[in-house]
């Protein structure tokens, strides 16, 4: 019998690449060795909740349309509706399985403490990291938001569509984004980002 092994493939294969020049280009990278959990919030469990977050992470539950960030694994908890939150984390113990799904759910329960209801999102979206000087000019062509200050900033965070496409933007840094988009179309959403930078390049 022959053996083989099953190698759990990103939806962009890694893809990181530099466009323009150093001093106002921009960087495209496919983010990888992190799991993603949707975390659903009871009514009754909001106060004990926000209690474990505060214990596991040092941080407090985000309002709507922004997230907090930890230094505990890395972990960004962005909150997008009144009664569900995505929590974002390096997973340091999957990666060396090569499996950033398999234990995520478990991590976050033990955080939790079953104050919330969990479910695991890491293999249904493609998330790129974009960095760069005209980053946001880049993104200003395809996103219907409004991307400027106040309205939009560091620790933003939103759902949004950008040319038919589902999209969550948020904004890690002054010229740092993150773009989630459904796996499905991972590579029609990479063909709309990259033709954006190069109109801006």
């Amino acid at each position: 019998m022959s053996n083989f092994k099953l190698t759990a493939q990103t939806p962009l294969n890694g893809f990181d690449q530099n466009f323009g020049s150093a001093s106002d280009g921009i960087k495209v990278s496919e983010l990888l060795g992190h799991s993603l959990v949707s975390m659903a919030m009871p009514d009754d469990q909001k106060d004990a909740l926000a209690k474990n977050i505060k214990a596991a992470y040092d941080v407090n539950l985000p309002e709507i349309g922004k997230f907090t960030a930890s230094t505990v694994d890395n972990t960004r908890i962005l909150r997008l509706q009144q009664e569900q939150c995505f929590v974002l984390f390096e997973n340091k113990a999957a990666n060396e399985a090569n499996d950033t799904s398999s234990n995520a759910v478990p991590h976050i329960r033990e955080k939790t403490k079953d104050a919330a209801y969990l479910s695991d999102q890491s293999d249904s979206w493609v998330m790129l990291k974009l960095s760069g000087k005209n980053v946001k000019t880049a993104l200003e062509r395809v996103c219907p938001i409004d991307l400027q200050p106040p309205a939009f900033n560091t620790f933003s965070v939103t759902r949004t569509a950008m040319e038919h496409l589902s999209v969550i933007i948020m904004q890690e840094g002054e010229n740092e984004y993150l773009l989630f988009s459904p796996r499905s179309s991972a590579k029609s959403f990479m063909h709309m980002i990259l033709t954006s930078i190069e109109n801006v390049s």
